[in-house]
């Protein structure tokens, strides 16, 4: 210091700055800003108060004179406080000029909050130097004297004047301070909007708007046209009309959830200045809403709203608002604004002349183009397509860019098609650098709307650049800054979601779960998790979940790598676990650098408290801190630090947004299963050889620079890599369409039954993303996908088109798509697409040499060239192939590991097949196979069981001596057969034709003597002649419903070796004796007759599929059937009752699935001792279920959905020990089986309304039990199970509850004869219209005169004309109360100084038509302790009481700072008036005991 002033007198001569300017408080850093520019315009050079804080003392001094900008939060800032310090010391030791100004606030009140401030708020100060003996209060009073202050700044001759003027501005500046205008980024090149501006206010005078009207207007258009900036310019300009306004901006990407209170929150801060607690009930904050909007004349902004229901919570009736409000609304698709906007006005794009003007404003900081740049200009305008923002960011791109550079980006955009707005301003990202681009990412995702300077403050010391990378992306105009706060356009923020250049990664996990174990692992954790697996979503949780030591392992971090999406459930305690922050660390670096989504769920605390590291959470997070602060590690803490603050920003999931944990994981369950199939890629192959140059030629047929919808077809011979070819261009492609759809092997589900409509369904589903929605026919079908997709821009690829129907269905017309939409088809029947007018054809080319030779050696070495010794004959091999791909894995999979004789068998093969002779190539394989078994396992998948379930076939073929479980495994491993969705047999079309040909040529022109027959008219013909013989061992013959054909069962005569017999819609008539006795399989769709005939021989049967037959009954007389494993009678409409079970001893799957007249099951289905699966679905005439059936201790799965006439299920359901799905659903039962809550078996249920994982649904389910409207009988049975039920169920509720629920025995005594510390007192008086206004109060508690004193007062409550009822206010410290109009009262107990909580009274308020007060019970109360996450029911029976100990627990258990609930339940309705909870209280020395006063 003493240098400093030493020094003062050679630096009066040589001054740098005129003024030193300091303002109090950084949230004015606008106004700063402001005044900077003022001294400047007057030529006055400032020095500004943003210098490092340890310097700037040194620079003071360098200053003329200094002016102190005093506002109303200068006491807030202690930086402040000291520089005034500062500042008073160069004032007395230089002589320096000090002039303090005033805005928002006079010298007076400058004077008294510094008086009034606390002298230990200056100890902590720390002032360099010692202040006078007055102190701090009188150092700081002496600079405010302004009026000598500008008296000594006049000495200055040439700056007085001005200074004066500056400060009389300030004077004045309360209105830019307080009201300053919202957007001042409006001024900034806005070509074109004054045009569009004059237009909407026309608009607006047309329709004779008044001071009266209430008015909507709806402005919309695309994404990036400029409809948010015109509404900021209304909104500043017309915004001073009004009482009040509101701008809610980007409603789309703030909506929280589904019911908007963090924009309701706002709009009512905004309009009554009033802040609304983030923790009040939805609907409370809606009414508060619509109160606060009621009778002011307001303004609002609703902007980027892109649903109606948005607009139905936010604006949903005009008459919300006052006489003469203004609503705009933005949006891009106009529909939404139909049944809102009193006007629309389409927002349209800019015209050449604007656009070019736009662009070069930001190219070339002037309204045109430089001369030598004017062409190119105008090609980009072309490019642009007149998207304001468009125009921006690629202005921003080219300014400072030589010609050259010019022209290189020139390329790039060349390559963009018409229309894709998305991939054109990506272009603005793709030249930053990459931790240009990184930081970017970063502000887009985290800090939108957060503080410039806390952005860049925060960074600091991170991987981003943020002194150098911050500038960058503000002149590219990726970022802009608005009243210091960082704006991403929400186009620019979807294309960061989307992220173009995302790495294509290999996942292990679809999802992985991270939690804090202690908080969720035995609740919410474990219960999504189970939604999760259950949903078909691959998961990883750390099952263990023990937190040993302080790093977690190498292999959870790697299963963060390896996963597409992370879930993070943010609960109170995860801050405070060290491992939870470093899961949550690596998961945010893989946000960032690989792209992974992340999706937050916030458990019982707010996204507030997680970004702020408040309340619990905030707690946590401290205890931590102090553990890690000792041991080095701040970085590790700032780290962590910056990840929750991220985390918090990102779009999930708030717990409290959701009335029930089911409802919660239901949209968690949702949202998952879409994003994934929006991201999910189809496998294209594990070798995916030669693709790359062949995709390229095909996506250039695609490409188009205009908006026209391109049909283009793939054409080749099978096997050559078709569908391989599809897949990977509908990966490659498919995020930059609206929709997509890719159906698969349209050939052979076209010719299933009902094949046609099932394509339709599917492809709508999935361009809509929604569910599959059934349509009647075809024709419906095909109006309903024009109706739905034309306005659509979608992806379609047909795979294996075989006729022209398919095309008429699946792809009537160009019309039916939406602009710049892609069809793709493909086919190997190249007239189909001349048929289409296809114009853009790709001919698929077999792979050359060494393409071959590589996909050849993937298969046959598991690496990319062959092994040394098999070179040569790899290559020979490979010259047969013809370059066919299905033949190259085919016989690369079946010489793996082979020895070298068997290859040159296999050479000498190929040697005598000619090159056309694809089938005789891939029989290879087939011949290759160890066995006959295998032989006929692949051969009879190929004619009968392509499509079915592996197990049902494994189960048929092993009836069959077959040994299928390792027949088709090992066909798996050859290649020859996959398990595709849902666990069906699939087989690619020429290896199913390769084996049905090798049947074939067993007798070229005599199919009776092939053992399989499945060709339609070859099986017609040996029916039909009665020719069939001894070699068939099946036979299928599938006709539709409305062709039928009938033969004599005569015509199987000869056929005594047959054992797969399928005949669907076929009338077989005469004796049934001359069937085979070796029947395994029979499957008869459409049987005929009313019961299966007695002299059918089915000893050996395995599987019976009978499907919308006729049967009645379905066996006069029942064979003993020890071989049958499955019987399906499904949809047999006539079926009135089931066999008897008893000769059906090993029966696992019993299927009735829609038998309306099935009325009886009979009672010996209780000795099916192993049986899996029972689907009595829609079976509507049955009307209970036989007693014995609760004896299937091996089921696991039962299905009474639809069966509406059952009411009721036994509690001997217990039984059934191995149930793990119950629905039943859609049925009569009311009731739920107290002993279903025991069975540990149980996972999914859906009866009485409950609907989901056990775990979900139990917690309600038991809570309903308690419910005082079940009868009394049901209630008592209830509570004497409970204990046992709740050891069951993992929720917190119930945690602190099983030992209160055991000590709670029932005893039958009259009222207050042996419980002094509880009465009842009741009050009742007729009102006008005849109802009953009643009073319930009940005391708990010591007895004493406050007790007296408040239950008299409550007594005396009724008005003078008892018509209404008033309830006793506090009594301090006496007694607390706690009122609300309803049947339940939150609260938090109150600590009281000097006294203990002894009692509780419960007073209730109700009204009821009943006569008899009698009816008032029974009575249930629940008592839910939010703070130690316990719940308490307790019953009130007419003539009984609790235990004096159980109600004892209400008071001893209540602590000061709980969150309490009380809610009362009556057995019949009553309208519930108000409930209040009065809390007594007594001294602490004067304490009662119960015991001493019984």
């Amino acid at each position: 210091m003493s240098s400093i002033a030493s020094s003062s007198s050679n630096l009066e001569s040589s001054f740098e700055y005129d003024v030193f300017l300091t303002i109090s408080h950084p949230k004015h850093d606008d106004v700063k800003a402001y005044l900077e520019k003022e001294l400047r315009d007057v030529g006055i050079k400032p020095l500004i108060d943003d210098q490092m804080e340890e310097f700037l003392m040194y620079e003071i001094v360098k200053c003329r004179m200094i002016v102190v900008v005093f506002t109303a939060e200068f006491a807030e800032s202690d930086i402040f406080l000291k520089r005034l310090m500062d500042i008073r010391w160069c004032q007395k030791a230089t002589n320096i000029k000090v002039s303090p100004a005033f805005c928002g606030l006079s010298e007076q009140q400058v004077r008294e909050q510094l008086e009034g401030m606390d002298q230990r708020r200056f100890d902590t100060l720390n002032f360099d130097f010692d202040l006078d003996s007055g102190g701090f209060i009188a150092e700081a009073s002496s600079l405010l004297n302004s009026a000598r202050a500008i008296a000594e700044a006049a000495t200055l001759s040439d700056l007085g004047d001005k200074i004066s003027n500056l400060i009389a501005k300030i004077d004045k500046l309360d209105k830019y301070l307080f009201d300053v205008e919202l957007f001042d980024d409006l001024q900034h090149h806005q070509a074109g909007l004054q045009r569009r501006l004059e237009e909407l206010l026309d608009i607006l005078r047309q329709k004779h708007i008044t001071s009266e009207d209430r008015f909507i207007v709806g402005i919309w258009g695309d994404g990036g046209v400029g409809k948010t900036t015109i509404v900021k310019a209304l909104y500043d300009k017309i915004g001073g009309n009004f009482e009040a306004k509101s701008f809610l901006t980007n409603i789309k990407d703030v909506w929280d959830n589904r019911n908007g209170r963090v924009l309701k929150r706002q709009l009512i801060s905004d309009i009554s200045e009033v802040e609304i607690d983030e923790k009040e009930d939805v609907l409370e904050i809606h009414e508060q809403m619509m109160k606060v909007l009621h009778g002011k004349r307001v303004l609002v902004v609703l902007d980027n709203v892109n649903s109606a229901f948005q607009l139905m919570e936010l604006c949903g009736n005009i008459w919300w608002f006052g006489r003469g409000s203004l609503i705009f609304i933005t949006a891009r698709n106009k529909d939404i604004l139909k049944n809102f906007a009193d006007v629309q006005y389409e927002m349209k794009r800019l015209d050449s002349d604007e656009s070019i003007k736009l662009f070069s404003w930001h190219a070339f900081k002037r309204s045109t183009p430089t001369d030598d740049f004017a062409y190119l200009s105008n090609k980009v305008i072309s490019f642009c397509e007149g998207l304001p923002l468009l125009l921006e960011v690629i202005g921003c791109l080219f300014h400072n860019r030589t010609l050259p550079e010019w022209q290189g980006v020139m390329i790039e955009l060349d390559q963009i098609s018409y229309g894709q707005i998305q991939r054109k301003l990506y272009i603005g990202v793709e030249f930053l650098t990459d931790l240009e681009k990184d930081l970017f990412f970063n502000i887009a995702c985290f800090y939108v709307g957060q503080s410039k300077s806390y952005v860049i403050e925060l960074l600091k010391g991170s991987r981003f650049p943020v002194e150098v990378g911050m500038p960058v992306i503000f002149e590219c105009n990726l970022v802009k800054v608005i009243n210091d706060k960082l704006y991403v356009h929400d186009l620019l923020q979807e294309i960061v979601r989307s992220r173009p250049d995302k790495p294509k990664l290999k996942y292990n996990y679809d999802v992985f779960l991270s939690f804090r174990g202690e908080d969720t692992r035995k609740s919410f954790a474990t219960h999504l998790y189970s939604a999760l697996k259950q949903a078909g979503i691959d998961i990883y949780m750390d099952e263990e979940r023990i937190e040993r030591g302080e790093d977690i392992s190498s292999s959870l971090l790697q299963a963060i790598e390896s996963s597409k999406i992370s879930i993070i459930i943010l609960s109170k305690n995860y801050a405070g676990s060290s491992w939870c922050l470093q899961e949550l660390k690596k998961i945010m670096e893989c946000y960032q650098k690989s792209y992974q989504e992340v999706l937050p769920i916030f458990f019982d605390v707010r996204p507030s408290e997680v970004r702020k590291q408040t309340n619990s959470f905030g707690k946590a997070w401290e205890r931590l801190v102090k553990r890690t602060l000792g041991n080095g590690v701040e970085n590790w803490t700032i780290n962590s630090r910056r990840a929750l603050i991220e985390v918090a920003n990102l779009s999930g999931w708030d717990m409290h947004n959701y009335r029930t944990e089911t409802e919660l994981i239901d949209e968690v369950i949702e949202t998952i299963t879409k994003k994934l199939g929006d991201n999910r890629s189809l496998f294209v192959a594990h070798h995916p050889v030669g693709l790359k140059s062949r995709m390229h030629d095909i996506l250039q047929l695609l490409r188009s620079k205009s908006k026209d919808v391109i049909i283009a077809g793939i054409w080749g011979m099978g096997g050559i890599g078709k569908t391989t070819i599809s897949k990977a261009i509908y990966n490659q492609v498919g995020h930059s369409f609206e929709g997509k759809c890719f159906l698969a092997n349209v050939r052979e589900v076209w010719k299933q039954d009902n094949g046609p409509v099932y394509l339709q369904e599917q492809l709508l589903s999935d361009i809509l993303k929604s569910r599959r929605r059934a349509l009647p026919n075809v024709e419906m079908g095909k109006t309903l996908l024009e109706e739905m997709l034309c306005k659509k821009n979608v992806l379609v690829v047909l795979d294996d088109v075989n006729n022209e129907d398919q095309l008429k269905a699946l792809c009537g017309s160009r019309e039916w798509f939406g602009e710049g939409s892609r069809i793709i088809i493909t086919t190997r029947d190249e007239r189909l697409l001349k048929i289409l007018r296809v114009i853009h054809v790709y001919t698929m080319k077999e792979l050359d040499d060494n393409e071959s030779l590589e996909l050849f050696s993937w298969h046959a070495f598991k690496q990319a060239t062959p092994e040394q010794d098999f070179t040569e004959l790899s290559r020979r091999v490979v010259s047969y192939s013809g370059g066919l791909p299905l033949a190259l894995e085919i016989l690369g999979s079946y010489l793996f590991t082979r020895e070298t004789f068997i290859w040159i068998c296999a050479l000498e093969k190929l040697q005598q097949i000619p090159n056309d002779q694809i089938y005789e190539k891939l029989k290879i394989s087939y011949d290759g196979l160890s066995d006959n078994k295998e032989r006929d396992v692949f051969l009879d998948i190929c004619c009968f069981l392509v499509g079915k379930d592996k197990s049902y076939a494994i189960q048929i073929l092993n009836g069959c001596g077959l040994h299928a479980d390792i027949g088709v495994n090992r066909l798996i491993e050859l290649s020859l057969v996959k398990v595709g969705n849902k666990n069906k047999l699939e087989m690619h079309d020429l290896l199913r034709d390769m084996g049905r040909e090798i049947i074939r040529k067993q007798s070229p022109e005599e199919p009776e003597n092939r053992t399989r027959l499945w060709y339609h008219d070859d099986v017609l013909g040996v029916l039909t002649n009665s020719t069939g013989t001894k070699a068939i061992k099946g036979l299928a013959l599938n006709m539709s419903k409305n062709n039928s054909v009938s033969f004599n069962a005569k015509a199987f005569k000869k056929m005594n070796k047959l054992c797969l017999l399928q005949l669907n819609h076929v009338q077989l008539a005469g004796d049934y004796n001359y069937l085979s006795t070796e029947l395994r399989w029979l499957c008869c769709h459409g049987f005929t007759f009313e019961n299966l005939p007695m002299n059918l021989c089915l000893k050996k049967i395995v599987a019976i599929d009978l499907k919308w037959s006729n049967l009645r009954k379905v066996w006069e007389k029942c064979q003993l059937l020890e071989a049958l494993k499955i019987l399906n009678l499904s949809h047999s409409h006539y079926l009135t009752e089931t066999p008897k079970f008893s000769k059906l001893p090993y029966l696992e799957k019993l299927v009735l699935k829609d038998c309306p007249q099935l009325s009886i099951i009979h009672p010996s289905i209780g000795d099916l001792k192993y049986i899996i699966l029972l689907n009595l679905k829609d079976c509507k005439s049955l009307k209970h279920l036989p007693r014995n059936i609760y004896k299937l201790r091996s089921l696991k799965t039962l299905n009474l959905c639809g069966c509406s006439k059952i009411e009721k299920l036994q509690e001997d359901i217990g039984q059934m020990e191995s149930l793990s799905t119950l629905i039943a659903n859609q049925t009569a039962i009311a009731q739920v089986p107290f002993s279903l809550v025991r069975l540990k078996s149980i996972k999914y249920v859906s009866l009485c309304g409950y609907e989901g994982l056990s775990r979900d649904v139990f917690p309600s389910l038991v809570l309903s039990w308690m419910s005082p409207t079940h009868r009394s009988k049901s209630l008592s049975r209830a509570f004497q199970i409970l204990p046992s039920l709740i050891r069951n169920i993992s929720h917190p509720f119930f945690a602190r509850s099983i030992e209160s629920f055991e000590s709670r025995p029932s005893t039958a005594q009259a009222l207050c004869q042996k419980a002094p510390t509880l009465t009842e007192c009741h009050g009742q008086i007729p009102t006008k219209r005849l109802e009953t206004w009643s009073s319930l109060t009940i005391h708990v508690g010591c007895f004493n005169k406050v007790a007296d004193s408040l239950l008299k007062s409550i007594s005396q409550g009724w008005n003078d004309d008892r018509l209404d009822f008033s309830l006793p206010i506090d009594n301090y410290p006496d007694w607390l109360v706690f009122v609300n109009e309803a049947s339940s009262v939150k609260f938090k107990v109150p600590h009281v100084v000097g006294r203990h909580l002894k009692g509780v009274v419960l007073c209730v308020i109700y009204s009821s038509l009943q006569d008899s007060m009698a009816s008032v019970y029974p009575i249930g109360i629940m008592i839910k302790n939010f703070t130690k996450a316990t719940m308490d029911f307790y019953k009130r029976d007419a003539g009984t009481t609790s235990t004096d100990k159980e109600w004892q627990s209400i008071t001893s258990n209540l602590e000061p700072g709980d969150d309490m609930k009380v809610k009362v339940e009556f057995a019949h309705r009553y309208d519930m008036k108000k409930t209040a909870i009065y809390l007594l209280y007594v001294e602490e020395t004067n304490e009662l005991s119960i015991s001493k006063l019984s």
